[in-house]
Parts: structure tokens; C-alpha cells; sequence
């Protein structure tokens, strides 16, 4: 088990109304639990993970998103 540490930004929410963006978050600080560790998350299960948590912290979907920080921290509990 791994917990990533990510800065999301330029999130291109996917709303139906202008309007909506006014209640969305520019930048959000993620704390993600994901299965796994280094050796065996790619970088595409890491985007997977943060483009998840976007949505499910928000209730909103998006379109894409820019990473100005991530860590992946392995748990040290074996």
C-alpha cells in the first residue's frame, strides 16, 4: 500500500453551465491511499488515481489536468 501526494491544477472541469466553475477549485491538494508500491505503480496508474480523486472529491468530471507536485509515499507496516 502507497499514499500519493499531488498538486492538481489547470483542471478542465466538464460542466454544463459557466456557471458551475465558480464553485470548483482551481488548484486542489490531494491524499490518495492506492494498492500497490514503486516497483510495481506506473505513471499512468498514478494519473488514473489523481484524475479519480478530482472527480470524487468534487462530484465533477474533467477533461484534464496539469500535476505541479507528487509524491508516492509506500507504507512502512509490513
Amino acid at each position: 500500500m502507497a499514499t500519493i501526494k499531488a498538486t492538481a491544477h489547470a483542471i478542465q472541469w466538464d460542466v454544463d453551465e459557466p456557471s458551475e466553475l465558480d464553485q470548483l477549485p482551481e488548484r486542489m491538494h490531494l491524499t490518495i491511499p492506492i494498492e500497490g508500491t514503486e516497483s510495481t505503480l506506473d505513471a499512468q496508474d498514478i494519473d488514473d488515481a489523481i484524475s479519480d480523486a478530482i472527480t470524487n472529491e468534487t462530484g465533477f468530471c474533467h477533461k484534464g489536468f496539469a500535476v505541479s507536485h507528487c509524491d508516492l509515499i509506500e507504507d512502512q507496516e509490513k
